[in-house]
């Protein structure tokens, strides 16, 4: 999800019954409400090569002159644990090219990103680039931790030593694990909304609320679910995204429920959305 000059772009993943690789579908709006697809065939070249689901966007930014979508998937030749993958394209509308190899790798055995990196966002700085992601330790490992990574260029990062969120950042309902950090950066500190876990894998996330003034250290925003779900009925949040929704920061949610999923704008109002 990204506004750019008063439209907001949205990839989104067709997911089909069976497993696969799944397809991605550029949609365009002009009030985050209404949404109409571009088509864009590059988008199918960017799971060659990766394994099941294929590839997942998560952050687009632009880069100098072009636009960089970062996305996570698993080399078909690895079965599991995700990476972090970077295309460009001259426009939002593409064509994009996809990296030949991970521009962000999970850790070695035994790291706390071991397991896998996903849901990175990519945020632009005046002194280059910072990305920020979770990481699991193992591959079935039910934990979660937040990461952060910097860079010059977009292409070229290099990891923090250490987890700059971890689980229980915000109370019990996010005590096991921290995953999808969705970053703003305000003219004054970082917002981060984030999927917060607790019990055993069965359970869904709730949505939680963080902030920083310097992108490393992270308070509480929100001592509880920060997502209203009163007026939803179903299985519960899957994945999110955050944008800037003119003066507020707001959410798609994607809600699972009836054997599918729904996208959600979420808007903010006082201490959530």
């Amino acid at each position: 999800m990204v506004d750019a000059e008063g439209t907001y772009h949205a990839w989104v993943i067709a997911f089909a019954d069976a497993p696969g690789t799944q397809d991605v579908h550029h949609l365009t709006s002009t009030d985050a409400r209404t949404w109409t697809l571009q088509v864009d065939d590059s988008l199918g070249d960017l799971s060659d090569g990766l394994g099941e689901a294929g590839a997942l966007p998560a952050s687009v930014v632009q880069v100098g002159d072009e636009w960089a979508m970062y996305l996570t998937g698993t080399l078909a030749t690895e079965e599991q644990g995700w990476d972090i993958w970077v295309a460009t394209a001259p426009g939002l509308d593409g064509p994009w090219i996809r990296s030949e190899e991970p521009v962000l790798r999970r850790g070695e055995a035994g790291a706390w990103d071991a397991g896998g990196l996903d849901f990175p966002t990519v945020i632009a700085g005046e002194d280059g680039y910072e990305m920020f992601y979770s990481g699991i330790p193992a591959a079935e490992t039910t934990a979660g931790s937040v990461g952060h990574a910097t860079s010059e260029d977009g292409f070229a990062w290099t990891k923090d030593d250490d987890v700059i969120v971890e689980p229980g950042i915000c109370g019990g309902f996010d005590e096991r694990a921290i995953l999808q950090p969705r970053v703003l950066l305000t003219a004054t500190r970082y917002l981060m909304a984030y999927a917060g876990y607790a019990g055993d894998t069965s359970s869904r996330p709730q949505v939680g609320y963080a902030d920083s003034l310097d992108g490393l250290n992270w308070s509480c925003e929100w001592p509880a679910p920060a997502l209203d779900t009163s007026t939803l009925t179903g299985e519960g949040v899957h994945t999110i995204a955050a944008f800037q929704f003119g003066n507020d920061p707001a959410l798609l949610v994607e809600w699972l429920a009836n054997g599918g999923t729904d996208v959600y704008l979420a808007e903010f109002g006082l201490g959530g959305f």
